[in-house]
């Protein structure tokens, strides 16, 4: 499936370049995992290469289908829906980063948290930025400064006590460089 253009609207065509849809789309992404967010004016909504809404045009903001998950906002807020359009994390969040190994890092008042993918917080420490996730067993982020590592279970792998780790499990400790094998 593709999208043609035409003055300011979309519509959406057939490999075969037959017309599933009319010129009534403002905006339209690329197909990911076969589905697609599109936009009717000024909010957004998801369809399938079917041209048939998996959702409604509620969303003031969302981000492509990633392992079965999107991010979509209303009223600000964020949250997470599947890709049957039902919502799997509430609207609670002023942040969310997609999902890799089932979790998603989730910002709440200034604090970011690790939550799983069906909104139930992983691990509740106030980390500085957002955490990352090397595996489903590493999740690597920043408390009060300094790096560590914990797994799924929010036991501490590595203490927090590092400057820095890297997306390659290198920590940096007063320019001392130390491989964790975390990969």
């Amino acid at each position: 499936m593709w999208f043609k253009q035409s003055g300011d609207y979309y519509a959406l065509m057939s490999q075969d370049s037959q017309y599933i849809s009319g010129f009534i789309y403002t905006e339209v992404s690329e197909f990911s995992e076969g589905l697609a967010w599109v936009n009717k004016g000024d909010l957004y909504g998801y369809i399938n290469s079917d041209g048939d809404s998996i959702t409604s045009f509620d969303f003031s903001d969302v981000s492509d289908f990633n392992h079965g998950f999107a991010v979509v906002s209303m009223d600000s807020n964020y949250g997470v829906i599947n890709r049957f359009g039902q919502l799997v994390v509430e609207y609670q969040y002023s942040r969310i980063n997609t999902t890799k190994f089932g979790f998603f890092a989730a910002q709440q008042d200034s604090v970011w948290h690790v939550i799983d993918t069906a909104g139930m917080v992983v691990s509740n420490r106030a980390w500085l930025y957002p955490p990352f996730f090397l595996s489903d067993n590493f999740i690597v982020g920043c408390v009060n400064g300094l790096w560590g590592v914990v797994n799924a279970n929010d036991e501490v792998l590595y203490e927090f006590k590092h400057d820095l780790i890297t997306y390659d499990g290198v920590a940096y400790i007063k320019n001392e460089k130390y491989l964790l094998g975390l990969r």
